[in-house]
């Protein structure tokens, strides 16, 4: 077992046992070891989203899905976060620097998206 996962596993129990701060700390710590490591990006956007740091855990899932685009829980919990958040699906590179926002109409989903894909699905209203 790496630094990283032990770092990972320390904050999953931490946050088993309501330590949310302790948790995020963990995360942090695996990723400055393991920084390309997508299932510590999703843990850490988990309890961002948790703790109330909402953008912070988009970021996070962003992250996640760019390292591993078929990891099913960062779409499933990155769509959860943008109904919360009541906007449309949103997606921003690791850096910040491009915005990608997808509106569905009747018959067609216009995509604004620099350089980049973009998650898309039904907008609710």
């Amino acid at each position: 077992m790496s630094d990283a996962e032990a770092q990972n596993d320390r904050g999953n129990v931490l946050l088993t046992n309501g330590d949310v701060e302790g948790a995020i700390d963990c995360y942090r710590a695996a990723l400055a070891i393991a920084p390309e490591h997508a299932e510590i990006h999703f843990n850490l956007a988990n309890t961002l989203a948790q703790s109330g740091e909402r953008l912070a855990a988009l970021v996070s899932y962003n992250r996640a899905l760019e390292l591993d685009p078929t990891h099913a829980g960062a779409h499933n919990n990155l769509g959860n976060l943008f109904r919360k958040l009541h906007r449309p699906p949103t997606r921003w590179n690791a850096t910040g620097a491009h915005f990608i926002s997808v509106h569905r109409t009747r018959s067609r989903a216009t995509i604004w998206a620099p350089r980049c894909w973009t998650c898309i699905g039904p907008r609710r209203r």
